[in-house]
């Protein structure tokens, strides 16, 4: 999963983005936010905007869903 999430990051906010660059800080916004969120999806990961904007580190987000799965 974390290679997915990590995928779908950098096509929608940039290559140079890192696991622990906050979400916000790297440009993300609402429409990034609802991109990242349909490629999840697509790829299997059910993911909702709230748990993003909750654990808004790449890392974060990937600790997060491994403990909630």
């Amino acid at each position: 999963m974390n290679n997915v999430l990590t995928e779908i990051w950098k096509q929608i906010l940039g290559e140079g983005v890192s696991g622990d660059d906050n979400f916000f800080d790297v440009g993300g916004d609402s429409a990034k936010a609802a991109e990242i969120i349909a490629a999840a999806r697509q790829r299997g990961i059910n993911l909702s905007l709230a748990e993003l904007f909750s654990n808004s580190s790449l890392t974060a987000l990937c600790e997060y869903l491994a403990q909630r799965s």
